[in-house]
This record gives structure tokens, C-alpha cells and sequence, in this order.
């Protein structure tokens, strides 16, 4: 073997060993439940009732709102889960639908209709797993959270909500990034 191949060679295995360190920590970043302070924010939000998987039309129609009132999103959208789908029928599951936007946007609440406003959400701590890619199955990922609240001394303030920060909406839900995070706070402050 000539010395150019042999350098090949060693630069390609260091390759596919630095992949798979890689890897490993992506995976070990998403198996990981961690403790967030996520700071006040101002958000546009609406209420959708129906199934998660046709909720794509009225986060649109929330980001069509917007623009139509000269409020500019600041970032990606996030959806509050209120209610179990385990015990409330698909049609009737409820979720709101948050975009982060400037505080000046809340002289604008009023004119986005009904269920449809402007609110500043105050400084929380979360607990937050990042959901695996390609994964659309919630509860091991709710059961993961609650194990770790729990385990650490701390109870939910809030119901869980999913924050978006990438991949794309032609594979649907499960091929794009996001974080579930719940609000929490400790059992016992003095802890």
C-alpha cells in the first residue's frame, strides 16, 4: 500500500470513527431530559380543535393572521397540548398554537378575532427532551419527562408544549425537530 493510499486510509477510518461519536452524542442529547429557564416572551396564539395531524392549515392561517396585522413572527411556532388524546376523541383535542412576536404586537390583540389574541407568557423553568427524529409515538417521551420531574422533586405548572426549530413539513410532524418542554417548579423551594 503507497503511503497516499495509507493516508487515505487512516483519514477514513478517523472519518467514520468521528461519525460515530457523533452520533452517539445526538443520540445521547436526545435521550437526555434537561432543566431549561426559558425566558418571558410575547406570543400570537389561537385555540385549534381537531386531530394533531391536520393542525399544518391553522398554523398557517396563525402566521396569515399575523402578516395581515403587521405583526412579524419571531421565531417558530410552538403548540400547548391541552388535552389527552388518550381520553378526548381526535376532533375534540384542543391545542394552542403560540408564535413568538414582538411585545408591541399586543396592541394588535383585538383585531385578530375570536380565539385568536396577543399575551406575555412570564419566565418559566422546563423540563425538556428533544423529541427523536422520525419519531411521531408521544407517550414513551411523555413518560420519560414525568419520570425525571418527579425524580428530581419537581411538579408541572403547565400543560407540555412542543417548540419547533427545524426540518420540514413534507414528512410531516415526525421528520421535524422539536423539544417537548413542561413548565415545572420544585415541590420544595427550599431544595
Amino acid at each position: 500500500m503507497t503511503m497516499a493510499k495509507k493516508i487515505m486510509f487512516i483519514g477514513l477510518l478517523v472519518a467514520i470513527a468521528g461519525a460515530g461519536v457523533a452520533a452517539t452524542a445526538d443520540k445521547d442529547q436526545t435521550d437526555a431530559v434537561s432543566l431549561r429557564q426559558v425566558p418571558a416572551q410575547t406570543v400570537v396564539y389561537t385555540i385549534y380543535r381537531g386531530p394533531y395531524q391536520a393542525i399544518g392549515k391553522a398554523i398557517g392561517q396563525l402566521y396569515a393572521t399575523a402578516a395581515q396585522n403587521g405583526i412579524t413572527p419571531r421565531g417558530a411556532p410552538a403548540l400547548v397540548y391541552l388535552n389527552n388524546p388518550y381520553f378526548v376523541a381526535p376532533e375534540h383535542c384542543l391545542t394552542e398554537i403560540r408564535i413568538p412576536a414582538a411585545a408591541k404586537a399586543a396592541e394588535r390583540s383585538e383585531a385578530l378575532g375570536a380565539m385568536t389574541g396577543v399575551k406575555t407568557l412570564r419566565e418559566m423553568n422546563v423540563a425538556v427532551l428533544a423529541k427523536p427524529t422520525g419519531s411521531s409515538d408521544y407517550a414513551p417521551m411523555h413518560q420519560k419527562l414525568h419520570a425525571w420531574i418527579q425524580a428530581n422533586g419537581y411538579r408541572t405548572t403547565d400543560n407540555v408544549c412542543e417548540v419547533f426549530s427545524g426540518g420540514s413539513m413534507t414528512g410531516g410532524f415526525a421528520s421535524m425537530k422539536s423539544d417537548l418542554m413542561i413548565p415545572i417548579t420544585k415541590l420544595n423551594p427550599e431544595n
